[in-house]
C-alpha cells in the first residue's frame, strides 16, 4: 500500500509540473549597437576593435557594393535608352 500511495504521489506531481507554465527567462538588455556608416572607408581612428584583417575585409566589401551600385546604374540607364 505504501509503494502504491508513493509511486501515485510521483505521478501526480510530475504530471502537475509538466502541465504548469514555464517560468519566463529574465531579460538582459542589450547593448546599444551604433549604425554603421555605408561605403566609409574605416580608418585607425574609427576602427574600434577590428584588425587589420577585418577592416581590409569590410572596405573590400564596401568597395565591391559600391561598384556593384554603379553597374546597376549603368544597366538601368542602357535599358531606359533601349526604351524597356
Amino acid at each position: 500500500m505504501k509503494t502504491a500511495t508513493v509511486l501515485t504521489t510521483t505521478a501526480l506531481c510530475c504530471v502537475l509540473c509538466a502541465c504548469s507554465e514555464p517560468t519566463p527567462a529574465p531579460t538582459v538588455p542589450q547593448p546599444a549597437i551604433p549604425a554603421a556608416t555605408a561605403a566609409a572607408p574605416i580608418t585607425l581612428e574609427n576602427q574600434g576593435v577590428l584588425t587589420d584583417t577585418q577592416r581590409a575585409g569590410l572596405n573590400g566589401a564596401n568597395e565591391m557594393t559600391d561598384l556593384l551600385k554603379q553597374a546597376d546604374e549603368e544597366r538601368r540607364k542602357q535599358l531606359e535608352a533601349q526604351g524597356l
